[in-house]
């Protein structure tokens, strides 16, 4: 926690007091479509959030995502719509779905703090010797394309009682 907090792209983050689950949202909520491991949604799999990819994102698929349940998924879009970095519409075809849209200030926040981060790991990978980074991202590279193999997560004890 100490480097996070150290770190110049955590200023973003801390001075519009977010929690790193709330930024995470509002960086799902930025990014569409999102990359995922299987989109068929199948056991244990979140599943594809909206049917159209590119768009507003919807409470519950995030809370699918992030495998949260729906009322923490809920706070933390209160609390960023209270921030005004997203605006919340009920579907104009399903009155019971909200969609997350991040405003300019959401979308801006996120471009700061991810070209700060960018920054930072340029910085870091510079300072190792060649042949440490080459091996670091080889590494990296096997461990992405492993991610699709997985399988099914376990389900947790509160997944499992829902």
């Amino acid at each position: 926690m100490e480097a996070l907090h150290g770190s110049r792209e955590a200023k973003w983050i801390l001075e519009e007091k977010l929690t790193m689950p709330q930024f995470r949202v509002l960086v799902l909520a930025t990014r569409r479509p999102w990359p995922g491991p299987d989109k068929s949604g199948g056991p244990g799999r979140p599943g594809p959030v909206t049917a159209g990819g590119p768009g507003p994102v919807t409470a519950g698929g995030l809370a699918r995502h992030l495998r949260l349940t729906p009322p923490t998924v809920t706070g933390i879009v209160d609390r960023l719509h209270e921030a005004g970095l997203v605006v919340r519409v009920r579907s104009a075809t399903d009155r019971r779905v909200v969609e997350v849209t991040p405003t300019e200030k959401g979308r801006q926040l996120v471009a700061e703090a991810t070209a700060a981060q960018e920054e930072r790991l340029r910085r870091l990978f510079s300072l190792m010797a060649e042949d440490d980074a080459q091996a670091l991202l080889r590494g990296l590279e096997g461990f992405r394309a492993a991610i699709p193999n997985e399988g099914p997560a376990e389900k947790t004890e509160m997944e499992g009682k829902q």
